[in-house]
């Protein structure tokens, strides 16, 4: 048995009007790339058990447009404090504390502290600033996530936006 993370940074914002930082919507761009990365997993196969995303904007945006583009149900998202503004060993407790039905755990938040989670999950230093829209997924030996650890994520593949736009 094992489980997976998918650890993705929100797509591009705008910053176009000076709102609250947790206001800022998805500029063009960054819903195409939101899109572009669904549509990306669709092609896998991956489908989601739990989606958890900041209650910042423009994670939330980016999340619900990967689940559309995954055929998925946006309204399936949920929302989690600790996404905004914690360290990456807080999100690593997050997980710990999920029920272990779960086996596919999408999760949206924001640099710093995102790449430092994919970092410290992978042991993969390549990870230390993952650009907006990103995405890296990792498996784990475990049957629990309780049993989850730091540096034991074996990196499955990685999703770039700038990349995707040049398959399509």
């Amino acid at each position: 048995m094992s489980k997976r993370v998918y650890i993705m940074r929100h797509a591009k914002s705008s910053w176009k009007k000076p709102l609250p930082d947790r206001e800022r919507p998805l500029n063009r761009r960054g819903k195409r790339a939101a899109r572009l990365v669904g549509h990306a997993l669709a092609r896998r196969g991956i489908r989601f058990d739990l989606v958890l995303s900041s209650p910042a904007r423009r994670a939330r945006s980016t999340a619900k447009k990967l689940l559309k583009a995954l055929g998925d149900d946006p309204a399936r998202l949920t929302e989690q404090p600790r996404l905004y503004g914690h360290a990456a060993d807080e999100i690593v407790e997050i997980l710990r504390q999920l029920d272990p039905r779960y086996d596919d755990i999408l999760i949206v938040g924001h640099n710093p502290e995102i790449s430092e989670l994919a970092v410290l999950l992978s042991g993969d230093t390549r990870f230390e600033w993952l650009p907006t829209g990103a995405l890296v997924a990792l498996e784990f030996p475990i049957e629990k996530w309780e049993e989850l650890k730091g540096g034991t994520g074996k990196v499955l593949f990685t999703l770039y936006p700038r990349s995707l736009e040049k398959e399509s």
